[in-house]
């Protein structure tokens, strides 16, 4: 039945003549044309989206150097395994084995060009997805350790041949443009039910296995109670010394080392232009050697790490930004946050959590002025333990930083679970944002779920306008990095936050560093 309308519009149209006719026709086929490539374009959108959003997923979950899953994959995988097995109430063995390559291969990584490198950690993921057959899983989980989760398991005689023939296979030499690299390595294997009933539990034994093994150069050794007793000791012990040594070292310190301060800039955002509104700080160790003269930071952490003398030195940082916060407040800047940067052993040492209240209370300062920052793969390694003690520096009043976020390609979903304030784009995702994408539909989908998460946000290694630009775009507001200001001594931090702090800059001409 048509309506009044139809009536009509079908009246004009019988009043047309020929050529308004036909000029009719050729603008319906025109729209029609039109639509149908609108459609088309939408059409390749969202195969491009769904594309881009695989490509996230395939950083997020495999490594890029062997194609093989990675950690975050493993954690999924594993906890999808055991939770099928217990409700089955199936419990048939499960071997968890940590391969570990030995010091040959950081030498490697040290000497040679890093193809090499990079194609015997993908020979050493070949070599071990065949031996361990279609039913059993290798993971890439660190760069120089795999994990293979095996199933097979007839009885533990069985686990033994595999071992020994895992160990022949990895030694079997590597031949590479002239170079015949060989290769040792060692396991440390947890055994499911035996060992444990939970991922955490179960990985966690496999990990003290595999230091056992690797400390006393073992080709693999399966967790016991005794091995745990052992391994415990040596820390405890470990940490007794490097106590008794801490208040002569932290005197030693102040002669040699010193801490800069890089500024961190929080904008608001206008039609053509922003205003900076905040100037916090990062707080940077750095060592002037009385015979070496400058240390880059890059050349002794990763030794102090190494050595246990990241503690001492590590809480000499602390005690030391806590000292210039206090100096800070005294000259009336009242507002100032200091961050500063917590290492993994530092962060997994029992006596952390003292040592900041402690810190506190000897400088009489707000704990929330003094912000922790972590990397990821400190608390990934542990996370039972890490969102234990993160927990209980949040009760004490700090807030939590989770730094260089992205670099240890974490489960955007474990990011939820971490009780941590603020987070840390990593530079890498900033290099090539203006240009590139695929990098910006990534950074893009990350900034969203940390904006759902209602955690605050600081966007690291900014170097260009450019870059400045396409973030401010993406809605991210602060910022770190030499387009801004390098790391400053304490005075030039205060001349710079008191010369650049409210004033405003055009967005297309503006030159922080000036």
């Amino acid at each position: 039945m048509h309506n009044k309308t139809d009536g009509q519009n079908l009246k004009k149209l019988q009043n047309l003549n020929a050529p308004e006719l036909v000029s009719l026709v050729t603008t319906l086929e025109e729209e029609r044309e039109s639509l149908i490539s609108q459609v088309g374009e939408l059409a390749m959108e969202l195969k491009n989206l769904k594309k881009q959003n695989s490509d996230l997923h395939r950083r997020v979950v495999i490594n890029h150097k062997t194609g093989l899953p990675n950690h975050v994959k493993a954690n999924e995988d594993i906890n999808k395994l055991l939770d099928n097995r217990l409700e089955q109430d199936d419990m048939s063995p499960i071997a968890f084995i940590l391969v570990k390559l030995n010091e040959n291969f950081e030498a490697i990584n040290k000497a040679l060009k890093p193809t090499i490198s990079e194609w015997v950690l993908y020979q050493i993921g070949v070599r071990l997805t065949e031996l361990s057959g279609l039913e059993n899983i290798v993971y890439h989980t660190r760069e120089d350790e795999f994990l293979i989760v095996y199933q097979n398991i007839r009885d533990e005689s069985r686990l033994h041949m595999f071992l020994q023939l895992l160990n022949e296979e990895l030694k079997r030499p590597h031949i590479f443009s002239g170079y015949n690299i060989s290769m040792d390595s060692s396991c440390g294997i947890s055994l499911f039910p035996k060992h444990g009933l939970e991922r955490n539990t179960l990985l966690h034994n496999s990990d003290i296995a595999l230091s056992y093994a690797f400390k006393q150069h073992f080709s693999y050794t399966i967790f016991t109670e005794e091995i745990s007793n052992l391994v415990i000791q040596k820390m405890e012990l470990q940490n007794s010394i490097i106590k008794a040594l801490e208040k002569q070292a932290i005197k030693e310190l102040d002669k040699q080392f010193y801490l800069n301060y890089q500024p961190i800039i929080t904008i608001e955002v206008n039609t053509k232009s922003f205003t900076v509104v905040d100037v916090k700080a990062e707080s940077l160790i750095r060592w002037n050697h009385p015979e070496k003269g400058s240390i880059k930071p890059d050349d002794f952490i990763p030794l102090a790490e190494e050595t246990g003398l990241i503690i001492p030195l590590g809480n000499w940082v602390l005690f030391r930004a806590a000292r210039q916060l206090q100096n800070w407040h005294n000259r009336n800047f009242n507002d100032i946050q200091i961050s500063v940067n917590v290492s993994p052993r530092q962060f997994y040492n029992p006596e952390l959590v003292e040592t900041f209240k402690r810190m506190i209370e000897t400088y009489d300062i707000d704990p929330a002025d003094l912000k922790i920052e972590l990397t990821e793969n400190s608390l990934i390694d542990n996370p039972v333990n890490a969102i234990s003690k993160l927990n209980q520096l949040r009760e004490a009043g700090f807030h939590i930083s989770l730094d260089d976020f992205g670099t240890g390609y974490s489960s955007l979903n474990y990011l939820k679970d971490l009780p941590v304030d603020t987070v840390k784009i990593d530079k890498s995702f900033v290099d090539k944002v203006h240009n590139s994408s695929l990098d910006q539909s990534i950074l893009k989908g990350i900034l969203y779920f940390i904006r759902e998460l209602n955690l605050d946000l600081i966007v690291e290694g900014v170097e260009t306008l450019e870059q400045l630009k396409s973030l401010i775009e993406m809605g991210c507001r602060t910022f770190q990095g030499y387009y801004f200001s390098s790391a400053l001594s304490e005075d030039d931090f205060i001349n710079y936050r008191q010369k650049i702090l409210g004033k405003k800059f055009n967005v297309r001409s503006s030159n922080l560093t000036d």
